[in-house]
């Protein structure tokens, strides 16, 4: 469910996720062939301009490529270093259980890190030392277990026989190689963030462009690390989880199968998704930016590892296949009650916890009628700088269509700018701390009367935030929440925003006041 509405509506990641599968068997291409060979090269040229592109399409490219790189350096050093036998896994019971218990005590940590912004608190801190060794223990497992050949490895010299004749170290790889993959890089890197194909227009600006193309992977590396410290998206720890269980749980079920049937029949490739699964679930539970378009990311290694799955189960007796059908039947109708839900039957509506940070038809109503109003004004707009989206593309147009200039910042214009501020989108708790607001006119939304009023009642609700909660999932909730998507109980009651419900708001920043 979560991949099929993120590809209808964001058609941003569903490149990203082809991107991704293209560089993983590139990546998996790049192992299998020697560098001096025509696959060799090609995979690895595929690779590199793959991840360009990658980098150039959104910021969670790094996710991937320390995924390959690290699984490349615990696969050299099986190979090189550590020399285990060749042959099938000799990995025993307790071993390959081994990526199953991290992923579920990852999980646990996850659960129980509550987020308290805008302090990281010591279980935030628990959770990033648990997802560390946890990822060290599988790491080492991975690197340590049996040596899976690759195609171009050699056979052992037999005993007594001719000794190998090796070429000199110069001339068994391609040099370049390596230099034609970095000129791919650095003008991919160039055209998107440098503006490249304009430069002949403006030679005098080339050094600027060249500046801009230098800075693209530091200035990505920078948004991650200020999404750390001040989250733009935050949520809980556990936010992906509980979105897992609510749409994508027989696939999560079936996932387990594949991933516990992979540590026990090794192969070069289900290794590969092994980390490539424990790795995405692991760092988008540390990211502090949580949406659901990012639950697509983690799901994907763990559908093939559920497919392969599925597809390699043999039954030899009659009732077995039919329960294993009526269960793949139960499974089926289960994802496709989600995709139904989410494409075809709610749209935006802010109970569906898979439309994460849209605003309602309240809030653009509600901000429409008061830009009409405020149309013969030529005072200010204040944006609260905090806020500005969706406001920043409403208004990208505002000074044409409203005469509106708008002011985005902190703080309220200052008395240098023209004319008093009319105007202001901010958050709840600004607009109830300002005395200057006082005697301002609110425009909320009658939800009976389908119409946007003036008026000076309680603010309206016009948040759409819905972290699904633990709650959400009580057995007398989700049977009903599953058939006729009720996302409240007869009070009226949110099932994900409750404090007490296991919504964990008061943990959260002002966000939630939104």
């Amino acid at each position: 469910p979560s991949m099929v509405t993120y590809h209808r509506r964001l058609l941003h990641d569903a490149l990203v996720l082809v991107l991704t599968l293209g560089s993983v068997l590139c990546f998996h291409a790049a192992r299998t062939y020697p560098s001096n060979t025509r696959q060799g090269q090609l995979a690895r040229l595929g690779l590199v301009g793959l991840l360009a592109l990658f980098l150039c399409t959104k910021a969670n490219a790094f996710f991937i490529i320390l995924m390959l790189f690290s699984f490349g350096v615990a696969m050299w050093m099986r190979r090189v270093l550590w020399r285990a036998r060749t042959g099938a896994a000799n990995a025993s019971r307790l071993s390959a259980a081994v990526p199953l218990l991290m992923l579920l005590a990852v999980g646990f940590a996850s659960i129980t890190a509550i987020r308290q912004s805008p302090n990281v608190s010591q279980n935030e801190i628990m959770l990033y030392v648990v997802c560390f060794l946890c990822s060290l223990v599988v790491w080492f497992w991975l690197a340590r277990g049996a040596d899976l050949r690759r195609r171009d490895e050699l056979p052992p010299p037999q005993a007594g026989g001719v000794a190998e004749q090796r070429e000199p170290f110069w001339m068994r790889y391609d040099w370049r190689t390596p230099v034609l993959g970095f000129g791919i890089l650095m003008l991919t890197l160039a055209f998107f963030y440098g503006d490249f194909y304009i430069w002949w227009r403006e030679p005098a600006q080339i050094p600027k462009h060249l500046a801009d193309t230098v800075d693209a992977v530091p200035g990505m590396i920078r948004y991650w690390g200020g999404q750390q410290r001040a989250p733009r998206l935050a949520s809980r720890h556990d936010y992906y989880i509980v979105l897992m269980l609510l749409y994508e749980l027989p696939i999560v079920v079936a996932a387990i199968g594949g991933m516990w049937r992979a540590s026990r029949e090794r192969s070069a490739f289900t290794d590969l998704l092994i980390w490539w699964a424990f790795t995405s679930f692991t760092a988008y539970a540390m990211a502090n930016e949580k949406v659901p378009w990012l639950l697509p990311h983690i799901m994907l290694p763990l559908i093939l590892l559920a497919g392969w799955w599925l597809a390699s189960l043999r039954f030899s007796k009659p009732p077995q296949r039919i329960a294993f059908a009526a269960a793949c039947l139960i499974g089926a109708v289960f994802l496709v009650r989600g995709v139904s839900a989410t494409n075809f039957e709610r749209g935006l509506d802010n109970h569906e916890p898979m439309f994460f940070a849209h605003t309602t038809e309240a809030f653009r109503d509600s901000f429409f009628h008061a830009l009409e109003q405020k149309r013969e004004s030529k005072d200010w707009i204040w944006i609260d700088g905090s806020y500005q989206w969706p406001m920043a593309w409403y208004l990208r147009d505002s000074e044409e269509r409203y005469g509106a200039k708008v002011w985005w910042g902190l703080t309220p214009p200052g008395s240098e700018k023209e004319g008093a501020m009319k105007m202001a989108a901010v958050s709840v708790p600004k607009y109830n701390s300002d005395a200057r607001f006082a005697d301002w006119k609110k425009w909320s939304w009658d939800r009976n009367a389908g119409l946007v009023r003036e008026g000076h009642e309680p603010p309206p609700d016009l948040a759409v935030w819905p972290r699904a909660s633990w709650g959400a999932l009580r057995l007398d909730r989700l049977p009903l929440y599953w058939l006729g998507r009720r996302a409240s109980d007869k009070n009226g009651i949110l099932y994900g925003h409750t404090p007490g419900d296991g919504g964990g708001n008061k943990t959260m920043n002002d966000n939630d006041e939104r």
